[in-house]
């Protein structure tokens, strides 16, 4: 009997890292506002992609794997709603989901926490050790201002995926970020910038 239990744990277990199982709906909040109607439809392609990705032993690169796909994909969504109106839109809709909402950490000490939360709210692809590691690591390659299509080399970059983490939580700035950002400033009023 234990035996039995074990194993369909485990079935269980691998049928989630899959992305198989299914995908409780959402809809228990309503979208009420063109932006809540605008993220939905944008979590949706998240998990759309996620769903369609390769794991890690099917994929070619780290970058076509389920994992990385889900991290790209999500900070392209939670950035474009948190340069739009301080991602009040993210915030409200967590706070609409029943029973999800975070005491720690706040809105404002990680908004991509939020943001994944709202993407994923029954974790049916982030169990929380995954959703915190995510969450930090997207907050890191914010802090450093990366694109989309470089998170996953960033991340790598910048060590052990735990390491990363914990420049997250201490406020760590990789030591080429202010020279980076002096450079790419002053280029955007030199006149070619244009061009």
């Amino acid at each position: 009997m234990n035996s039995a239990r074990t194993a369909n744990r485990k079935r269980s277990r691998k049928a989630n890292q899959a992305g198989l199982r299914k995908v409780r709906a959402v809809s228990t909040w309503r979208a009420s506002t063109t932006d809540e109607i605008e993220w939905d439809n944008g979590a949706e392609l998240v998990r759309k992609v996620v769903r369609g990705a390769p794991d890690r032993k099917e994929a070619g690169s780290p970058y076509e794997n389920r994992d990385n796909a889900y991290k790209r994909e999500a900070y392209k969504l939670i950035n474009a709603f948190l340069k739009r109106k301080n991602g009040s839109v993210i915030k409200r809709i967590v706070q609409k989901i029943e029973g999800i909402e975070p005491k720690s950490p706040t809105f404002e000490q990680n908004p991509f926490f939020w943001g994944l939360l709202a993407i994923d709210p029954y974790k049916d692809f982030l169990n929380q050790k995954r959703l915190y590691r995510f969450s930090r690591h997207l907050l890191y390659a914010a802090r450093h201002e990366i694109d989309p299509e470089l998170l996953t080399g960033f991340i790598h970059q910048c060590g052990h995926p735990d390491d990363v983490c914990e420049k997250a939580n201490n406020g760590t700035i990789e030591p080429w970020y202010p020279d980076y950002k002096h450079r790419r400033e002053s280029f955007a009023h030199h006149p070619l910038a244009a061009v």
